[in-house]
């Protein structure tokens, strides 16, 4: 699955964001074998405003597989990995809500604008977590704008998957299920 994310052309994205986007397709192939059947530059949008997902896969066994859309993001503490926040301020609730708040928008324009062939049922958010501590806020701020959200739709088929590294290699320590 790796291959597939990382061979395509990138909508511009930097090579981290690239790598983030490969390694969450092999989790998923190695966790619950998941299969990519598009990568990002693979799916193909009713209008080009639309956000763009990072991947789509089927995931399941046999015939039922499940399409879902992945969005791919890192949710880093400038402590956890040299000033990567623009102020080198510490990550906090405040920008895991932002974040969050962003990356579920994006899956929604993509869900509504995406071409039927690429069609999914569900989509997951995928974050990178430089901590414990970190996913934890993820986990917190996903929850909260799920139970205030205006509009249910929007989170009904949305899981957020934190997934916590040193981002000093591939080594994942940790790895969190959150659905919201």
């Amino acid at each position: 699955s790796y291959e597939r994310v990382l061979s395509g052309p990138s909508a511009g994205c930097s090579i981290a964001a690239q790598l983030s986007e490969a390694l969450s397709a092999e989790l998923l192939e190695r966790a619950f074998g998941a299969r990519v059947t598009h990568a990002e530059m693979d799916l193909k949008y009713r209008t080009n405003e639309a956000r763009r997902l990072d991947y789509r896969c089927l995931v399941g066994p046999g015939p039922s597989k499940l399409a879902v859309g992945v969005s791919v993001t890192r949710a880093v503490a400038s402590r956890d990995l040299r000033a990567t926040r623009s102020k080198g301020e510490p990550f906090t609730r405040k920008h895991a809500k932002k974040l969050i708040k962003r990356k579920v928008a994006a899956i929604a324009s993509a869900r509504r604008n995406v071409h039927e062939t690429a069609s999914f049922q569900r989509a997951l958010l995928h974050v990178w977590c430089s901590s414990e501590l970190v996913a934890q806020m993820v986990d917190a701020e996903a929850r909260a704008l799920a139970k205030e959200s205006d509009n249910e739709a929007i989170w009904r088929d949305v899981v957020v998957w934190a997934t916590v590294t040193d981002f000093g290699g591939v080594n994942l320590r940790y790895a969190y299920i959150f659905r919201t």
